[in-house]
């Protein structure tokens, strides 16, 4: 949220300023400055970080994407993308997931994207699995496959993600992917 990005920023500069920082490292200095939202500092700092940094791996690609802090490069942005997903930042692995798919800054790939947005959604990242579920109901760049749609939205709908929710109600109130069923429906 804004606030919280207020407060990182003055905390960030009281970070820079304060004497101890001399002997912070790249990596502890790109993290604040990127929590900060001080993102030409961190795009300064950033490639003297540790290039095995989950995080700023991450916000690289963000920021490439973006704009924000450097020109906008979105080759630059999935390479940091791919890194960050590679040492197990989840965020960056949606984010690469979807460029794939939609084939934005890179080559189209669907099968690559279905499979980080499977392993995403079957370690419990909602956004995968409502995404998932999308993808099967509406089945334009994979076969429409009901009950994989149904599977996904129920996982995402446990958690209570309130527009799951409402599709599982849905598949059980027309019987999409499942049994038809106005009771479980209404539950839902």
């Amino acid at each position: 949220s804004r606030g919280d990005a207020s407060a990182a920023k003055q905390l960030f500069g009281e970070f820079l300023n304060y004497p101890a920082t001399r002997g912070k490292s790249a990596t502890e200095i790109a993290r604040a400055a990127f929590m900060a939202e001080e993102w030409s500092k961190g795009m300064s700092v950033a490639p003297e970080a540790d290039q095995k940094d989950a995080d700023i791996l991450f916000w690289m690609g963000y920021c490439s994407e973006m704009g924000y802090g450097c020109e906008k490069d979105g080759g630059a942005a999935i390479r940091y993308y791919r890194g960050s997903a590679g040492v197990g930042n989840e965020t960056a692995k949606f984010n690469l997931a979807v460029k794939l798919e939609t084939g934005s800054d890179c080559e189209k790939n669907v099968s690559e994207a279905i499979s980080l947005f499977e392993e995403l959604a079957s370690i419990g990242a909602v956004d995968a699995q409502k995404h998932l579920a999308d993808i099967y109901r509406v089945g334009e760049i994979v076969e429409k496959d009901l009950s994989k749609s149904f599977k996904w939205y129920q996982a995402a709908g446990s958690t209570g993600d309130a527009y799951s929710c409402r599709m599982v109600g849905w598949f059980y109130e027309n019987g999409h992917g499942v049994g038809k069923d106005a009771a479980k429906a209404k539950d839902w």
